[in-house]
């Protein structure tokens, strides 16, 4: 069971300071329902997503595999030698599952195959477009690339997960912060404080109820973009007012 933060612990910001003394005296104003969100596994029924209902031994399996890419990712071990190997298999025998094209996209991320990433994710979008993660991935690529509009149709219009998806009851935490995070970036990118704050408060809110071993650090790096807003407009001041001396 996580550790819920309360009024007199320190801010999941990392600030140093108490919670009550800083990001609570901004979110407490904030409507976001925290009821919703699950920190155990949901039923595959509950993402109304299309994929196929797998039985429990294929879902380990599945768990597997995303162990694997977490330790590589996060403590540099080897992947096995027959992981994609396994995982193409995998895909092939459950084409009817998104899970597999998330991680054959993850995995050949982190080993420096774009092309190949790519393809599985344009095909993930393509298969299964009410698949979270799939539209996660594909709006970030989009913003990247500076395609602003397409990342705003596919996910930057949306207010919370519930106006996503308003027949889901149920949503995992881990959905919670990955929509939450892409939104404060993207309205960081478009110069929007008033939507990048609230969607940072409500990532501070996630925090101090379902605290990750990497909270900390979303919330850091959000804190971080929405302080480029205005570092971005100081500079573009000051670039101003150097061309209107040269002119």
């Amino acid at each position: 069971m996580n550790f819920k933060v309360n009024r007199n612990h320190r801010c999941p910001c990392d600030s140093g300071i108490k919670y009550k003394k800083c990001c609570y005296q901004s979110i407490s104003s904030v409507d976001f329902d925290l009821s919703s969100f699950e920190e155990d596994r949901l039923n595959q029924a509950d993402y109304q997503d299309g994929r196929e209902i797998l039985c429990d031994v294929l879902l380990e399996e599945l768990q597997n595999f995303y162990y694997q890419l977490e330790e590589f990712k996060n403590n540099s071990n080897e992947l096995p030698a027959n992981f994609f190997t396994r995982l193409h298999e995998f895909n092939e025998k459950h084409p009817k599952h998104p899970i597999p094209l998330n991680y054959l996209y993850n995995g050949y991320i982190l080993i420096g195959d774009h092309i190949k990433a790519n393809s599985y994710m344009l095909e993930m979008y393509q298969k299964f477009p009410l698949y979270f993660f799939g539209r996660f991935i594909y709006a970030s690529i989009c913003l990247y690339n500076k395609e602003h509009e397409k990342a705003f149709e596919i996910l930057g219009k949306y207010d919370s997960l519930k106006d996503l998806y308003p027949e889901r009851k149920k949503f995992h935490v881990s959905e919670g912060y990955t929509f939450h995070e892409f939104l404060v970036k993207y309205h960081a990118k478009m110069k929007n404080r008033v939507l990048a704050e609230r969607h940072y408060n409500c990532l501070v809110q996630l925090a101090s109820s379902y605290p990750t071993h990497d909270s900390t650090q979303i919330i850091k790096t959000a804190r971080e973009q929405i302080e480029w807003i205005t570092f971005a407009a100081a500079f573009q001041v000051i670039q101003n007012m150097f061309t209107e001396k040269q002119v």
